[in-house]
């Protein structure tokens, strides 16, 4: 009994310690997560004032260097950053509020404008106005109101724009702006701030003067320190490819012929001709052409350039490439027959103006290169075209086909009709070269004839020899008398005969044997011309005996041995 009841009270013991313990556990806990929380918010709490501390210091350290913050400004500010620290018992020396600092005057506000920017901003101001400007006249009225205000780029600019509107007006504007006072004064400008162009702007100057058709003679002393100038450029590699071929070109358009610049401008051009684009071979080709000073090296550099991008090539500057090499007698095959495909598409797309039709053909016909699809295409796209010929490109199409010896009656018939209707603006040369090639071609009326001698012999004073004997030799083929024409040109060949080279005296001797028209003064001044010949050749020679035998004039003439 006494057992079982011990039993009894032990596990009633334990039943209550285990409570007990339990009841402990969870008490525990809840402190243990008291304590956190309380913890994590005290931390919080310190980061907070520690940032908002920090934010206030910020806020007086950029007070103390600003002074136009006003003291009642600065207070607040203080008291806060005291009263933080006094709160974690940080021991804090407040800050003097006497007086605040006189405050310095505002840097931006009294600084001088920077001269540099402000000039910058009137010249940039000024090529904006002459870009702006609406004719040559109210670019020049600027540059009278503003000379003293101009810096080169401004010079430049309305050098070049003057140019430009000029170019667009007629004959009559240039001449009147020539005369300009405000015109005058951009030129002396010009020439006293050459030194400070740059390369662009001295290329630009030289193709301003040219499009303008100044006298070179009246502007010697410009072109001199533009020439001077370009030269010392070129002595350093600074001209682009547009610039060099824009001097050259300005060059050849004025007739100017500074020879060592232009030596210089071709060899810098030869050695850079890759990054030239297809204007610019053809106006420095063009240009060293017409000026006869074009070399081989440049002429094979061009051509081989020119290979590469024959179809880029616009209609007139094709025909400027073809031109200059037939101008100057180089004979380059492959470029003319690669650009035969290149004529024919442009031909056939109607792209080629009168004046290109009559320079390609003629440079085929110059450089005896035929090729019967060419000329085909060409007559083809004139004959749309003929009233908007001149004399000068119709009479070098019907040259053309005569010493290619082809033929197309179709365009021989309507060159008649234009050539009628318009032989009053026709000069000597052009009634030259249309009297024989109407003539190789047989072509033309009776009538068409006799008005081509009339209009020969009202101008006759200004035949030169060969058109001289051209004419002559056209009336003899075919047998057309027109004595006022073989007396007329029997008096020019007598004025002229020292300037008559051995073909030409042959020619003259010639027509008038088979006209049988013996004029003694004439043949015994073309036997005196001939024996003074060194170089009379064994053929002419022999075509004045047979002349003179014709005509019965006991006269010979020495060959050469």
């Amino acid at each position: 009994m006494t057992t079982i009841m011990n039993t009894t009270v032990t596990t009633a013991g334990m039943e209550a310690a285990d409570v007990m313990g339990g009841l402990l556990y969870e008490v525990l806990l809840v402190l243990t997560f008291l304590a956190g929380a309380l913890f994590f918010s005290w931390l919080s709490s310190q980061r907070s004032q520690s940032s908002a501390s920090r934010l206030v210091a910020a806020k007086l350290k950029a007070i103390e260097h600003d002074d136009t913050e006003s003291e009642e400004e600065r207070k607040p500010v203080v008291r806060k950053v005291v009263e933080r620290k006094v709160e974690r018992k940080v021991v804090v020396q407040q800050v003097p509020t006497a007086a605040p600092a006189p405050k310095r005057a505002n840097r931006n506000a009294t600084r001088k404008p920077n001269e540099k920017r402000l000039a910058a901003d009137m010249y940039r101001k000024h090529n904006q106005q002459i870009c702006a400007a609406d004719s040559a006249a109210a670019i020049l009225r600027f540059v009278g109101q503003h000379s003293a205000q101009m810096n080169e780029v401004n010079l430049a600019t309305a050098l070049h724009r003057v140019a430009r509107w000029t170019k667009r007006e007629m004959d009559q504007a240039c001449c009147a702006l020539r005369e300009q006072r405000e015109w005058k004064l951009l030129l002396s400008l010009v020439e006293a701030k050459l030194t400070t162009f740059n390369s662009q702007g001295l290329a630009n100057g030289m193709w301003a003067l040219a499009t303008v058709r100044v006298n070179t003679e009246d502007h010697a002393s410009l072109l001199a320190a533009l020439t001077a100038e370009i030269e010392q450029r070129l002595a350093r590699s600074d001209f682009a490819p547009q610039a060099l071929a824009n001097t050259a070109w300005a060059c050849a358009t004025m007739r100017y012929r500074p020879v060592n610049m232009l030596q210089l401008v071709e060899q810098e051009a030869a050695g850079m001709i890759k990054q030239f684009n297809p204007q610019d071979l053809a106006n420095i080709v063009w240009a060293y052409a017409t000026l006869g000073e074009a070399s081989p090296v440049l002429l094979e550099a061009v051509a081989s350039a020119a290979l590469n991008m024959l179809y880029d090539f616009k209609p007139q500057e094709l025909s400027n490439l073809l031109w200059a090499f037939a101008t100057v007698k180089y004979k380059h095959s492959e470029l003319f027959e690669q650009a035969v495909p290149v004529v024919v598409m442009r031909a056939n797309a109607d792209m080629l103006n009168p004046q290109a039709l009559a320079n390609i053909s003629w440079a085929y016909a110059s450089m005896s290169h035929y090729h019967a699809e060419v000329m085909h295409a060409l007559l083809h796209s004139a004959l749309n075209k003929l009233r908007w010929f001149t004399p000068q490109e119709l009479s070098n199409m019907l040259w053309a086909c005569a010493t290619l010896r082809h033929s197309n009656v179709q365009f021989m018939n309507a060159a008649v009709n234009a050539i009628l209707s318009d032989v009053g603006r026709y000069n000597a040369q052009d009634i030259a070269n249309t009297c024989w090639a109407m003539a190789s071609q047989r072509c033309g009326s009776r009538e068409f004839y006799r008005v081509l001698a009339q209009a020969a012999v009202a101008k006759s004073t200004r035949f030169y020899p060969k058109a001289i004997a051209n004419t002559l030799w056209s009336f003899a083929t075919l047998s057309l008398d027109e004595p006022e024409l073989f007396a007329a040109f029997a008096a020019q060949s007598l004025e002229q005969l020292a300037h008559f080279n051995p073909t030409d005296l042959s020619t003259v001797a010639w027509a008038f044997s088979i006209m049988n028209i013996r004029d003694e003064k004439l043949l015994s001044a073309i036997a005196d011309a001939a024996d003074a010949r060194s170089d009379m050749k064994q053929a002419a020679a022999e075509t004045i005996k047979v002349a003179f035998e014709r005509l019965h004039f006991d006269r010979s003439v020495r060959a050469e041995e």
